[in-house]
């Protein structure tokens, strides 16, 4: 993931099966940097108290001009959704960057994680939020939810962003940026190095 890669802005994402560490409509062409494609994104939500998991994913193996864009299991027709979160709770949060375009498909999040020290995932609502803790990384977005970084890089930084804990507080409505950013020599400040992927979730916490 050396190079700037195209972003691609999902806006909307739903409730998908997603197989976890397998080889396996777009407003910008589908993310790439150099020979990595990421077609699909996948976010797994597992609630620490029911141990019950939720997965929500894009994915859009051919890009902007093909088919439509696939947005949850079963039905493949829809166009919404929102994270749906209770109030109150934690939850372990697992970030999955996959290639579709190949057989067998590739995760490139593993890649991301082995060059950790290069890059890190922001948390955000659309304007830079930033962190009110370094080691390990953490977030606290407008409705006072926390994103706690719970992996660490080769060079013991704050994090990568890949897994996190996400502790909700009151109930709520708003949109929730992910971006991740290539950082060599610089992780912790927005507007440092090059971006990657961006996406956009919606999110509800009830």
């Amino acid at each position: 993931m050396k190079d700037k890669v195209s972003t691609a802005f999902l806006v909307l994402f739903v409730t998908v099966s997603c197989v976890k560490r397998e080889h396996g409509r777009l407003n910008e062409p589908a993310a790439e940097a150099g020979h990595d494609l990421i077609t699909t994104v996948c976010l797994v939500a597992t609630d620490s108290s029911s141990g019950v998991s939720r997965t929500y994913k894009f994915s859009d193996t051919d890009g902007p001009g093909g088919a439509g864009a696939i947005y949850g299991p079963g039905d493949l027709s829809q166009s919404d959704s929102v994270i749906v979160l209770a109030a109150g709770r934690t939850y372990s949060m697992e970030l999955f960057f996959i290639n579709e375009s190949v057989i067998p498909s590739d995760t490139v999040s593993e890649e991301v994680r082995q060059e950790g020290e290069d890059h890190l995932v922001y948390f955000d609502e659309g304007v830079a939020t930033p962190f009110t803790s370094t080691h390990p990384f953490t977030t606290v977005l407008g409705d006072g939810m926390q994103i706690i970084y719970d992996d660490t890089d080769a060079d013991s930084h704050g994090g990568v962003g890949l897994h996190t804990i996400w502790r909700t507080q009151g109930t709520s409505k708003a949109r929730l940026r992910i971006t991740l950013k290539h950082q060599p020599g610089g992780k912790g400040t927005f507007d440092n190095g090059e971006t990657d992927l961006q996406v956009w979730f919606k999110r509800e916490v009830r």
